[in-house]
């Protein structure tokens, strides 16, 4: 109601504003015809006055006539009176009267016409003065009225003013009002999905709760024959118990072949298999501890608890490098066993960005515990991720462990609102820190063969594709700063997660939601993935679809380099770590020999493609499961060539090679979101620094193309790939392994494009079969 009401007074305050409009221009145009009219006017007065101003100066010029007659008058006066005395008095008195009367006379009525024509001009003057007079106040009342006007028309923008505020608090309450009901919308989507959990939950309960029941109604019916039983076994089956009767007719007298007791617990008579004796006997374990166990104890006897905890004590966590030299040699970080969660590490690193406040915090917790002393110790450190040093606090003591976990669990609970009790399980809060180092439970070493060893050559090629130099380098590369987010801290969930939270901003752009959604993403995306942006830079907003595909390359790049800097790390710790990354790359490789025809065919291809470069070590591979996923019903198997970075090798080999998500036009795209392939190494050498693929592609009917297509794989229809024509090609081909392979030194086409491009839109499509190395 409140929302109609606003919207009806702002068309009301509309309308009336229009009306006023009107009025405006309507005065306008009359005080425009007002000041045409005063113009004119004036214009008549000043020709007049112009008039008037040379009248009044041929009155000057003959006034200066009168003064020269009179000095004239004067002069004759003179002369009269020089000739005075030789003329008689009476002819000089006749003379004298007759000119003065004359001169007079004439004097007389010029000075009286000049005096007319002087009032005449005065008159004239005076009157014109009255209509000057007129017309000032006519302009002052013009002028009051326009002035009017004027306060008028500010007041009425003032009204405008007033409307377009009162207009734009509306549209931030509907802003607010939609922010609001799209966090319902968030939350509500969350409660659905929890309300389906938990039914799921309920259901499964349920199930459990139904086969109790019928679990208990089977005991009271077996419990009442057991009772009812003349020949009742006195070491009866539970219920459940699929070997042998409900009831039986004689006692057991089967021994344990274990211990050689007689009478074993929970054995029937007629059973064909004994249950398992829980006589107590005494074991030794592998780590030469002994102690009194059941006969038939199921878990395995590698280890006492007393041993595997002390082992758990010395693994390998780091104390936090902040810390003061005392607490690093003094401390260590505790290991403690968390029921079927196992052994964790008390050791969290936690992160929190915020774009508004341009903060981009790290926070190291540990519990640890005294090397010589029962003393337990909360140590923890918050900074910005680009000064790790700059913030340091003293460790907060225990005397017992329960007292100093109580306090871990609780800051932990502070710091990114969940509960240790649900931990590795964890939830983002927007404000709150996230956990970068979730992966603490500590991995059971897997017992290895320490003689264990690889092929030479195997084992080299390992050796380049995990070098820590050249995955630093890397990472240095996309803008990452190991020294301050090491490799391999963030867990390969963490990395999906973040790029989870990309799809979310990017469906917050290409509707072009608010910039406070698009605040509480990209906090939670950094937070995911925290980065190193350097002194005096902070995390930019991500608001474009640029930007964004950016993000994705740096998830996609992070991917690879992440895949090669872990897979040393898991696996048995008594072999080489080269050949612990070979068991985890789960793909087959096997050295190809220089003197094998395999190499040399391979040796001809990249001397007729790539003269400059010549082979020097040539694997074959075999990813496990990738020949039953490899989908040749498109027919035209063809082996082809692609080219990609160091740091990106393992991951390949691992989970072959994948279509990166795109979001935008980007380098390298250039026909769509696919795989690329060449069939001269030229063309694919500029993608690598020195390991190049051989794959075999099932192209199926080719598409060609000869222009730039960035939105081809939307437009590929029936076509199994799309091929666009280069100007360079090997002209010849003939059949290897079963599939077509391109021979020849290149030639030259009319095509558009450098080299030939293969471009395929199913990674089902692709088989790796060899991986090579130039010189």
């Amino acid at each position: 109601m409140c929302s109609i009401s606003n919207s009806t007074e702002v068309l009301r305050l509309k309308l009336a504003l229009a009306k006023e409009q009107e009025k405006t221009r309507n005065l306008a145009q009359e005080l425009n015809e007002v000041k045409k009219d005063l113009s004119n006017e004036i214009f008549l007065l000043q020709e007049t006055l112009e008039m008037q101003r040379s009248v009044i100066s041929e009155l000057e010029k003959r006034s200066s006539l009168n003064s020269s007659a009179s000095e004239i008058i004067m002069e004759t006066s003179q002369v009269e009176s020089h000739f005075e005395e030789s003329l008689s008095e009476d002819i000089w008195e006749f003379c004298e009267s007759t000119r003065v009367e004359e001169v007079e006379n004439e004097g007389f009525k010029m000075v009286f016409a000049l005096s007319q024509e002087v009032d005449e001009l005065k008159d004239e003057l005076i009157s014109n003065e009255d209509k000057l007079n007129e017309f000032r106040d006519e302009i002052s009342s013009l002028t009051e009225s326009l002035r009017s006007e004027k306060m008028a028309k500010i007041s009425l923008d003032r009204n405008n003013i007033r409307l377009i505020s009162d207009n734009e608090e509306i549209k931030e309450e509907n802003r607010q009002l939609k922010r609001v009901k799209s966090n319902l919308e968030t939350k509500l989507q969350r409660i659905n999905i929890e309300l389906v959990s938990q039914k799921i939950k309920n259901e499964t309960l349920q199930a459990k709760l139904e086969e109790c029941t019928e679990s208990l109604k089977e005991t009271k019916d077996y419990f009442k024959c057991w009772l009812d039983c003349e020949h009742r076994c006195p070491k009866y089956h539970l219920p459940g118990d699929v070997h042998g009767p409900l009831f039986c007719t004689q006692a057991c007298t089967k021994s344990c072949p274990e211990c050689g007791q007689q009478s074993c617990d929970r054995v029937c008579g007629d059973c064909e298999q004994c249950a398992p004796c829980e006589a107590f006997v005494e074991k030794e374990f592998d780590c030469g501890c002994r102690a009194q166990l059941p006969c038939n104890f199921a878990v395995d006897l590698k280890e006492c608890e007393d041993c595997e905890d002390q082992r758990m004590q010395s693994a390998n966590i780091p104390v936090d490098t902040g810390a003061p030299g005392n607490i690093q040699n003094d401390w260590r970080v505790y290991i403690g066993k968390e029921g079927r969660k196992g052994n964790i590490a008390y050791s969290l690193t936690l992160t929190k960005n915020d774009i508004g406040a341009a903060a981009n915090i790290c926070t190291f917790m540990q519990l640890l515990k005294h090397n010589n002393r029962e003393k337990y110790m909360i140590w923890e450190r918050t900074a910005n991720i680009d000064n790790l040093q700059a913030s340091m606090k003293p460790g907060e003591e225990f005397s017992s462990f329960e007292e100093a976990k109580e306090k871990f669990q609780r800051r932990y609970k502070i710091k990114t609102g969940n509960l240790w009790a649900d931990f590795p399980s964890f939830n983002y809060h927007p404000g709150k820190f996230i956990i970068v180092n979730r992966d603490l439970q500590i991995e059971e070493e897997i017992d290895g063969d320490a003689t264990e060893e690889l092929e030479p050559e195997v084992n080299e090629l390992i050796k380049m594709i995990c070098d820590k130099k050249m995955l630093e380098q890397a990472a240095k590369d996309i803008e990452m700063d190991t020294k301050k987010i090491p490799l391999g801290i963030l867990t390969e969930e963490q990395i999906v997660a973040g790029e989870h939270v990309l799809r979310e901003i990017k469906y917050i752009i290409e509707r072009n939601n608010s910039h406070n959604d698009l605040n509480i993403l990209c906090n939670e995306y950094y937070s995911k993935i925290p980065r190193a942006f350097g002194k005096g830079n902070y995390a930019h907003l991500i608001d474009s679809l640029a930007k964004l595909q950016k993000e994705f390359d740096f998830i996609e790049a992070l991917k690879q380099i992440n895949i090669a800097a872990t897979l040393t790390k898991k696996g048995p710790q008594n072999i080489t770590r080269e050949t612990r990354a070979y068991k985890n790359i789960n793909a087959k490789l096997e050295n190809v020999p220089s003197n094998h025809s395999d190499f040399q065919f391979v040796q001809q291809l990249i001397k007729d493609t790539h003269g400059s470069r010549s082979l020097q070590r040539l694997y074959r591979v075999e990813r496990d499961g990738e020949k039953d996923k490899y989908d040749n019903s498109k027919g035209n198997d063809v082996l082809l060539y692609h080219g990609s970075r160091t740091c990106n090798i393992a991951g390949i080999l691992k989970n072959g090679l994948l279509i990166k998500p795109s979001v935008a036009k980007h380098k390298g795209s250039a026909f769509g979101n696919g795989i690329y392939f060449a069939d001269a190494v030229a063309k694919s050498a500029g993608y690598c620094e020195n390991m190049m693929f051989i794959c075999r592609v099932a192209l199926g009917n080719q598409k060609e193309v000869r222009v730039v297509d960035g939105n081809l794989h939307n437009n590929i229809g029936n076509y199994g790939s799309a091929k666009a024509v280069g100007r360079s090609y090997p002209p010849n081909s003939q059949t290897h392994q079963n599939s077509k392979v391109y021979t020849g030194s290149l030639t030259n086409n009319s095509g558009p494009f450098g080299y030939n491009e293969y471009i395929v839109f199913n990674s089902n499509q692709v088989e790796l079969v060899y991986l090579f190395v130039l010189s």
